[in-house]
């Protein structure tokens, strides 16, 4: 089967695989990892930038970097998403270096329709706006760890491998951030 083909299943892909293609120039196998992981990369970028056009930038970089370096990635116990959700956090963390200005959580919904659903969800937008508003008060690593365990619904280890923190503490830093939020709301 060309190797093309394969990636237009909608199969799970072995990411290993992807990655070792990828590793030997193949464009295809990292193609099929950029439709695997743009999605995420893209949300999270979103929850920390103020608009969509940053975003599309920001995620563009994120992966034209991973495509520049992904010869030289290792798997040294960091998995193939935490590396690029390093890459993605670190090219983030360099466009608010450059615009001088702190990084803040944007609102996770622009489109309206998405908005009004997330109004509804809750028991009040105010609450929502609350949430939002505590959630940009916390440090950047906390930020980052809430919104990759409950948006992105990742794992421990895939936290702590891009956080380059032990597992252990990266469950603290989840549960202090949850804790600061819960006195905030009291």
């Amino acid at each position: 089967m060309h190797l093309f083909n394969r990636f237009n299943t909608k199969k799970i892909l072995d990411v290993e695989s992807l990655v070792k293609e990828a590793k030997s120039g193949d464009p295809n196998a990292f193609g099929a990892l950029y439709e695997q992981y743009a999605p995420g990369i893209y949300r999270f970028t979103l929850l920390k930038t103020s608009n969509r056009e940053d975003t599309e930038d920001l995620v563009h970089q994120t992966f034209l970097k991973a495509w520049n370096h992904v010869k030289f990635y290792e798997d040294k116990g960091a998995s193939f998403q935490a590396w690029l959700y390093s890459i993605a956090r670190n090219t983030i963390i360099d466009y608010y270096r450059t615009k001088k200005t702190t990084a803040t959580l944007a609102s996770y919904a622009r489109n309206p329709l998405e908005e009004q659903r997330i109004f509804e969800q809750s028991e009040s937008g105010v609450e929502f706006q609350m949430l939002k508003k505590h959630i940009a008060e916390l440090k950047s690593t906390e930020q980052d760890a809430l919104l990759l365990r409950y948006v992105e619904d990742l794992d421990h280890r895939t936290i702590a491998q891009m956080l380059q923190k032990s597992e252990n503490a990266t469950k603290v830093l989840i549960h202090r951030a949850i804790a600061k939020l819960k006195q905030k709301f009291d």
